[in-house]
């Protein structure tokens, strides 16, 4: 480290304070008498006339003499002999500080009574107050039983599948108290099926069969708080309602065609929207007759890779509840199409939206055969 030495004199004149006529230099030696500092300018101090200052920096722990001197000859003394004073900073970060003298020993620090520790935040009040029992009366490492981590893990994998706003308790009863009972359902279930009765409609006094049921031309589930004539399609993560039609292609012709859904979701905002049209719902997409993407157009075209992306197109209009999305297929892709004439064949338009796959519209597709096959 660097100590500040300061040296300092008080020149006078018959007893009183008196600058010299010639400005005082000073000269510091050690007790080697080695010359530090040599005939070097000293400091004035304007409010006291007569005082100068000097200070030097150098190594801790040297001890030092030094001397003012004037050519004023008219001065009580021309050279005034000083040696260093130190300054607290000094003295308190000198390197080593080592107590002589007094009554503050190692004993006198821990034999201090615990009345006497009361200075809140202090190191000695936060031992006297927490340190208050015997550490042998800690628990000891054999008392300690380990959670069991397997189990908590396997509970975690449950939880995790649980929606994060569940169904409250009372809406679930509610729910099930709204359930016809096994009588309401003997009731509607035999006899003759009136007006206002689930199965209205045909049916004898031995009520319908199965297949009367389901090829029945208006199906509506209207006593279980369904809406009538409810489109329903699951996707990934929850249920919306889509709208359902059909498409028709004609080949060697281009095909442009707007189909609606309901979609509640934000369709605008999907990262993906895809069309494909398939011979059967099992076939892969790379087997579509179309598979058409929003982004990179026609991608594949009567069940092989399609070249030219831009012969089919996706574009998206309208607003939540009231979606269309207009498909074009150009002629050069439908002529391809010709020899999967038919109906029969499957078609559907499914998105991503929120990280979610939705269903935005299914129906059926016909494919006609053109007449005229040129297209240029």
């Amino acid at each position: 480290m660097t100590t500040v030495y300061k040296f300092k004199a008080y020149f006078t004149k018959e007893g009183a304070g008196t600058a010299p006529s010639s400005a005082p230099t000073v000269t510091i030696v050690d007790t080697d008498n080695t010359v530090l500092v040599n005939a070097q300018a000293a400091t004035a101090l304007s409010n006291l006339t007569g005082a100068y200052i000097y200070e030097y920096s150098g190594a801790d722990g040297l001890d030092l003499i030094g001397k003012f001197s004037t050519t004023d000859a008219t001065m009580d003394a021309q050279d005034l002999g000083v040696v260093a004073e130190y300054t607290p900073v000094d003295v308190w970060s000198y390197v080593t500080r080592t107590i002589t003298s007094g009554t503050i020993t190692v004993a006198n620090i821990w034999d201090a009574l615990l009345t006497g520790i009361t200075t809140t935040g202090s190191v000695g009040k936060l031992i006297k107050d927490y340190l208050d029992a015997a550490v042998s009366s800690r628990l000891s490492t054999a008392g300690y039983t380990a959670p069991d981590n397997a189990s908590i893990t396997a509970i975690k994998a449950k939880t995790d599948n649980l929606p994060s706003d569940p169904a409250d308790q009372s809406l679930i009863d509610a729910a099930i108290d709204a359930l016809p009972t096994a009588a309401e359902i003997d009731t509607q279930l035999s006899g003759t099926h009136g007006a206002g009765s689930w199965l209205s409609g045909s049916g004898g006094g031995g009520g319908a069969t199965a297949q009367e049921v389901w090829e029945y031309a208006t199906r509506e589930l209207t006593a279980l708080g369904f809406a009538p004539s409810l489109t329903v399609a699951v996707s990934e993560t929850d249920a919306v309602t889509v709208s359902s039609g059909s498409m028709s292609f004609t080949s060697y012709v281009t095909f442009t065609q707007s189909v609606t859904s309901t979609l509640s979701d934000d369709l605008s905002a999907a990262t993906k929207l895809w069309l494909s049209v398939k011979d059967d719902v099992n076939d892969p997409d790379s087997k579509s007759l179309v598979f058409i993407e929003e982004t990179a157009g026609l991608t594949y075209c009567a069940k092989s890779a399609y070249g030219t992306a831009g012969d089919g197109s996706l574009v998206v209009s309208g607003s939540t509840g009231a979606w269309s999305v207009a498909v074009t297929l150009k002629a050069a892709a439908s002529g391809l199409l010709h020899g999967y004439h038919g109906s029969g064949k499957v078609a559907q338009l499914k998105a991503i939206i929120g990280g979610n796959v939705v269903v935005v519209w299914s129906g059926n597709a016909v494919i006609s055969r053109g007449v005229v096959q040129a297209i240029a």
